[in-house]
């Protein structure tokens, strides 16, 4: 894990983190929000979209695919599932790790908080699978199992709850260095 984190620390540059920062804010602004936009042009209405629901069940989920009554509609949620939303999670993932390696990290010992590399890296993961399951479920769109639904949802909630944590982590470090610039003035 030394290693690991002696190589992190060595890609570890401002650039590199402007750079996702960067990424981050286009796909916020635009990228994402084009792609409602889509969706919203394929289906001929403004549809609930489970990838930005923190919790459904099944039954809520079967609505949500009723609502995509055609294969445009379905085909343009696909592409959106499998491509756009597949650099998302890497953009916000790296955003947040690098963030995280700036706030706890550099020029530190790290081994006793080494463990929050892995909060970002959890919610892309379970943003992956999330994104798996429902593209699954879209193009079975008229026999899907509750199973494959409830499975998604579970997806969904700890993607939610590791983007949350990863959040959270961040705005810690961010009080953090707050305080130790305050007490610095002192």
């Amino acid at each position: 894990m030394h290693a690991f984190h002696a190589w992190v620390l060595r890609l570890s540059t401002w650039y590199v983190w402007l750079f996702f920062f960067a990424a981050y804010v286009v796909f916020a602004a635009y990228v994402m929000p084009g792609a409602a936009s889509s969706m919203q042009a394929a289906c001929g209405a403004t549809i609930k979209v489970p990838d930005i629901e923190i919790g459904y069940n099944a039954a809520d989920l079967k609505s949500m695919i009723a609502q995509m009554n055609t294969e445009e509609c379905r085909n343009t949620y696909l592409h959106i599932a499998t491509v756009t939303d597949s650099v998302y999670p890497l953009v916000y993932g790296f955003f947040f790790f690098f963030s995280i390696v700036f706030l706890y990290y550099k020029g530190k010992n790290p081994s006793r908080v080494l463990w929050l590399y892995l909060v970002p890296i959890a919610a892309v993961l379970f943003d992956y699978a999330e994104n798996a399951s429902l593209a699954h479920i879209v193009r079975h769109h008229q026999n899907f199992s509750d199973f494959s639904a409830n499975l998604a949802s579970a997806f969904s909630m700890l993607k939610w709850l590791f983007a949350l944590a990863g959040v959270v982590v961040i705005l810690v470090g961010l009080g953090r260095v707050a305080v130790r610039l305050l007490e610095g003035r002192k």
